[in-house]
């Protein structure tokens, strides 16, 4: 039986391990339900979420995150992009001493950063759920909140299917691609190109070109993202695979 005492210094306890939490990081939105419908043709669908996650405590804090997903449906790939770092879809944390990974996300006091959750169903349709747990480095074991991620991506429409076919998208010749690459776009007046690794870093920008055909040989052999940018509107994200020489 529970003495009075005891029963006191539990409440003591879980108040006490409450504060150390409660008021560090909030998150806008804390939870995203979506359900959309896609055209599932396109092996490079990415469905881009978006999570604010801000430092509201007066104190520096570097978080340790980990993403779990234990619903999702077979085929599907996620990856996280944390405002630091774009992590390979195999990477689930970027704190893991067995990987040697240790890249923390630091946030001053008051300061905002902005994680994103790709989701690539990759023709699959289907529900799924992630979440994204954050932790404290100070107190790895005490977790500080999590992002919750609850999906359901279906087929087009015959009617919708048809008219997405017909919309232009980014396509790239060849691909893999060894030297030279032509990207072609949508956009009628184009900005740049951005070149990024898995981790997320630039590794060159490519000014538009009138035959769309770019040199790629600087480019160690590895998978890259590119962010094609226009003057007006919104950039678009593909994936390119850079062959071995």
């Amino acid at each position: 039986m529970i003495t009075r005492i005891q029963l006191l210094l539990i409440l003591f306890s879980v108040n006490y391990l409450q504060g150390q939490t409660a008021g560090v990081i909030s998150l806008n939105p804390a939870k995203t339900v979506k359900v959309i419908s896609v055209d599932l043709k396109d092996k490079f669908f990415d469905l881009e979420i978006y999570t604010k996650v801000k430092n509201i405590s007066s104190d520096s804090i570097s978080l340790k995150w980990k993403r779990r997903q234990p619903a999702l449906p077979e085929g599907w790939i996620t990856q996280v992009c944390d405002g630091i770092t774009c992590f390979e879809d195999f990477v689930s944390t970027n704190i893991d001493s067995a990987s040697r990974i240790n890249i923390p996300v630091t946030l001053k006091a008051g300061e905002e950063r902005e994680f994103i959750l790709h989701v690539f169903p990759v023709t699959k349709a289907g529900k799924g759920k992630i979440y994204i747990d954050l932790f404290s480095l100070k107190k790895p074991d005490s977790l500080l909140t999590t992002m919750e991620f609850d999906l359901t991506i279906n087929g087009l429409s015959t009617s919708s299917q048809r008219i997405a076919n017909e919309r232009e998208d980014i396509r790239l010749s060849p691909n893999p691609v060894i030297d030279y690459v032509t990207i072609n776009q949508p956009f009628e007046e184009l900005a740049h190109i951005d070149i990024f690794n898995a981790l997320g870093q630039r590794m060159g920008r490519m000014e538009a070109k009138d035959d769309n055909k770019y040199d790629v040989s600087f480019l160690p052999p590895n998978i890259y993202f590119l962010k094609v940018q226009p003057k007006k509107g919104q950039a678009l994200t593909k994936i390119m695979v850079k062959a071995g020489n």
